[in-house]
C-alpha cells in the first residue's frame, strides 16, 4: 500500500484500538507487521501524522497521540486583549503582546490583538473592553488571553465567565482570579522590597504613587508595601493618587513607591520643579524595570517583572486549554519579581 493509504490505516488501527489522547502508539516494526508493510513505509505515515498534529514524537520513548489533530487546529483564531502602548520601547506591554504572539503562532494558531483607546477609566473601561471581546467573538476566535484595566470588582468580569470559550487573564486579573487560569507577577512581593528598599536607605515618610485604576495590580503593590512599614513599625504609607496631588507634592515625602516606571518618570520632573533633588532629599523606586529606568538620571531603581515569561505562559495556557478542553480545574501561576538597584534610593 502506498504510504497516504498506510497513514489511514494507522488511524483506523488507533481508533479501533481505543487509542487516547497522550497514549503512545505501537513501535513502527509493529505497525509494519499488523498492516503487513515496511518499516519505511510506516516511518513516512507517521512522520506525516506528526506533521499534520495528529501524533508527535518524544526522543528516545517513542510517538503518542496528540489532544488535537491540526487539521482541527489549522486556521483557529486566538483573540490578544491588551492596554493600550505607544511602542516607543520594549515596554512591559510590548513585551507581553510579543512573547504571546510568537508563542501562538509557533503552535500555528492566529492571533488577533484588540486594545481600548487610552483615557478610559473605570467603568467605561469596562463597558468598552466588553465590546472589544464581543468583536472578537464575531471574528470566531476560539479563546481570548486578557490584561485588562478594567477595575477588579467591575462587572466586565462577570461577563467573561458567561463565555463557552477558554479564558486566559494575565496581569491584573480580577477579584475572584480562580474562575479563570492566569498569570501574574508576585506584586504582593514586590511592594515589600520596594518598601524594604526605601526605608533601608533610611526613608520613613513614604507614598504609594498611583493612577487609582482600582486594579488587583495596584491593590497587591500596596499591600505589600504597607505591610514592609508595619514590619518595621513606622507609618503606613499614604495612597497618593495622580488626582489627589497639587503643587507641592512631593515635598510632604522622603520617600515614593510609584506603581509603574512611567510614573516614576513623572514624579522625577515634580522634584525638579520643587528643586528636590533624588535620593539626597527624596527616594524613587519603579516598576517595571523597563529602559527607561537608565535613561532617568539618576537611574532609577525599580521592581523587574517577567514579562516576556509572563506573556509566553499565557500562550502557553491558552493552547493548553484548547488541546485539552477536558480540563475542568483553573491553573494559577504566580511569576517572582525581583529588586533592581540603581541610584534613585541612598
Amino acid at each position: 500500500m502506498k504510504y497516504s493509504e498506510i497513514k489511514e490505516e494507522i488511524l483506523k488501527l488507533i481508533k479501533e484500538r481505543g487509542l487516547k489522547a497522550g497514549m503512545r502508539i505501537p513501535p513502527f516494526r509493529t505497525l509494519a507487521a499488523d498492516l503487513n508493510s515496511c518499516v519505511p513505509t510506516i516511518q513516512r505515515a507517521v512522520g506525516q501524522l506528526v506533521k499534520e498534529g495528529t501524533l508527535y514524537s518524544k526522543v528516545g520513548s517513542g510517538t503518542y497521540i496528540s489532544h488535537v489533530s491540526n487539521k482541527n487546529k489549522a486556521g483557529q483564531m486566538v483573540g490578544i486583549l491588551l492596554p493600550y502602548s505607544m511602542g516607543i520601547m520594549a515596554d512591559f506591554i510590548s513585551e507581553n503582546l510579543d512573547a504571546i504572539r510568537s508563542t501562538l503562532m509557533q503552535h500555528e494558531y492566529i492571533p488577533i490583538t484588540v486594545s481600548p483607546q487610552p483615557g478610559l477609566d473605570g467603568h467605561e473601561r469596562g463597558i468598552a473592553e466588553i465590546q472589544l471581546v464581543q468583536q472578537l467573538l464575531k471574528y470566531g476566535v476560539s479563546g481570548i488571553i486578557i490584561d485588562s484595566l478594567a477595575p477588579a470588582t467591575d462587572e466586565f468580569w462577570t461577563f467573561l465567565e458567561k463565555l463557552d470559550i477558554p479564558v486566559v487573564i494575565f496581569n491584573n486579573i480580577g477579584e475572584n482570579y480562580s474562575r479563570f487560569d492566569s498569570v501574574t507577577s508576585d506584586n504582593y512581593l514586590g511592594g515589600i522590597l520596594a518598601g524594604r528598599r526605601l526605608i533601608n536607605g533610611g526613608r520613613k515618610r513614604c507614598c504609594f504613587f498611583t493612577s487609582n485604576d482600582h486594579s488587583t495590580v495596584e491593590k497587591e503593590r500596596y499591600r505589600g508595601f504597607c505591610y514592609a512599614f508595619a514590619e518595621a513599625n513606622l507609618p503606613i504609607p499614604e495612597f497618593m493618587t495622580t488626582e489627589t496631588i497639587d503643587a507641592s507634592f512631593p515635598t510632604s515625602y522622603d520617600g515614593i513607591f510609584c506603581m509603574s516606571d512611567t510614573m516614576a518618570s513623572g514624579v522625577y520632573e515634580h522634584c525638579a520643579k520643587q528643586k528636590l533633588k533624588i535620593p539626597k532629599d527624596i527616594s524613587i523606586v519603579g516598576f517595571d524595570n523597563n529602559l527607561l529606568c537608565a535613561k532617568l538620571n539618576p537611574p532609577l531603581d525599580s521592581i523587574e517583572q517577567q514579562s516576556r515569561t509572563m506573556g509566553r505562559r499565557a500562550a502557553e495556557l491558552m493552547i493548553k486549554r484548547l488541546s485539552e478542553p477536558e480540563l475542568r480545574e483553573s491553573i494559577t501561576c504566580r511569576l517572582d519579581v525581583a529588586l533592581i538597584e540603581r541610584h534613585s534610593v541612598e
